[in-house]
């Protein structure tokens, strides 16, 4: 922490003296955010397409969409949202307030989850393979988006050869469709699983997002989404395991959730990372707990690169700008491709608690290029006034 302050003083120092100072930018990291159709039907904190920034992130990806029976991809799952509510179309005119920005549309995620059969069936079989590409290549021209997420977060089981086999050739045809039109292509993945064949999806996609997060143990005080520790439940082992296997690191990108995660614990006198848990409570989005933490007493394991704090019985362990930090240094040490948010729209972007969309300003802040930031101080690189510094944490 002293070297970082250390090296921003002396950045300053410079700024202030008569010398002109002007630091190069450097080039900018993927910022891929997912931003999720609950946002609207929920029926608090709804968050409309309007209140998306445009200058945040790099990649909008709307989640998610879902497939049929037959495999085309398919609207009907909150069509009334998706058509009725004009939503894709509204998620869509963000980007004419910023050419640049590349709107992505992520099928599967939560509806592969909650239905994975269907989808593994589609992938077994040619029919339907063909059908959900020709489909998707409609809807993608249709709505003007500039690519696809396929959210394939389940492999099979370790093991299954067939499973294993028929998602490099789904990848591979679908890639080839796709890049024939010049849309973008990215798959995400599981951070657990390992039935992937790394070195032929890394070929056939743009990017990959590793969804580095849902680590903890519900019987134990863990964190969700630790840098190291907990054995492989960690977003080191989940990173290496691709890297190992070939997967270029500027291709991956590493999931941050900014969602909670929350424990009620066997005793409170016992609340450290590893202490008894009764039960989980849940998930609550960064909105919905940050005006906590001006009551409570947040802590960074330096360990693990988490962040907690308890009230009473209550553990959780949350996503702060510091285990950010310790995520997006290590993502920039790796020469990674970037971040993959899930989601916008569980940032504070009421705002209730100070800066709005502060973690994924604080995001744009280290890895879009024109700051520099460290030791939980952001400032921009040629500000000779100093006027733009941000204390991130």
């Amino acid at each position: 922490m002293v070297r970082h302050v250390v090296f921003l003083l002396l950045l300053l120092t410079l700024w202030g003296n008569s010398l002109t100072l002007k630091l190069p930018t450097r080039k900018p990291k993927m910022i891929n955010c997912y931003f999720s159709v609950t946002a609207f039907t929920r029926l608090y904190n709804k968050m409309e397409p309007e209140q998306i920034p445009d200058n945040l992130c790099t990649h909008l990806s709307y989640a998610f969409f879902d497939i049929s029976r037959d495999g085309a991809l398919t609207l009907d799952t909150l069509n009334d949202v998706h058509v009725g509510k004009k939503w894709i179309e509204r998620v869509i005119a963000v980007r004419n307030r910023n050419p640049k920005l590349k709107v992505i549309a992520a099928v599967g995620g939560e509806y592969f989850k909650e239905r994975p059969q269907i989808y593994m069936n589609m992938l077994a079989s040619k029919e339907k393979r063909d059908l959900f590409i020709d489909s998707t290549i409609r809807f993608l021209e249709h709505y003007e988006f500039d690519g696809l997420d396929l959210c394939w977060i389940g492999s099979g089981e370790e093991g299954d050869v067939e499973a294993k086999k028929n998602l490099v050739i789904f990848v591979r045809e679908l890639s080839k469709e796709l890049s024939s039109r010049n849309f973008l292509f990215g798959i995400s993945v599981s951070p657990i699983e390992r039935n992937y064949d790394v070195r032929a999806i890394s070929r056939a996609v743009d990017y990959i997002n590793v969804l580095t997060f849902n680590f903890g143990d519900p019987h134990r005080t863990s964190f969700a989404a630790p840098l190291y520790g907990q054995g492989i439940m960690n977003v080191n082992a989940s990173m290496s395991f691709w890297m190992d296997n070939c997967a270029p690191s500027l291709k991956l990108n590493i999931g941050v959730s900014f969602h909670s995660w929350d424990l009620v614990l066997e005793d409170e006198r016992y609340n450290k990372p590893g202490s008894q848990a009764m039960k989980l409570l849940g998930e609550r989005s960064y909105y919905n707990y940050c005006q906590e933490l001006v009551r409570v007493k947040p802590i960074f394991d330096k360990t693990t690169g988490g962040t907690y704090f308890t009230e009473g019985r209550k553990w959780t362990s949350y996503e702060s700008a510091q285990s950010l930090e310790a995520k997006y240094d290590y993502l920039l040490s790796q020469f990674m491709g970037g971040v993959a948010i899930y989601s916008l729209d569980a940032d504070d972007f009421h705002p209730r608690c100070g800066e709005a969309f502060h973690l994924t300003e604080y995001t744009q802040r280290k890895l879009g290029g024109e700051y520099i930031s460290s030791g939980g101080i952001s400032c921009h690189l040629n500000d000779e006034n100093r006027e733009t510094c941000h204390k991130e944490y």
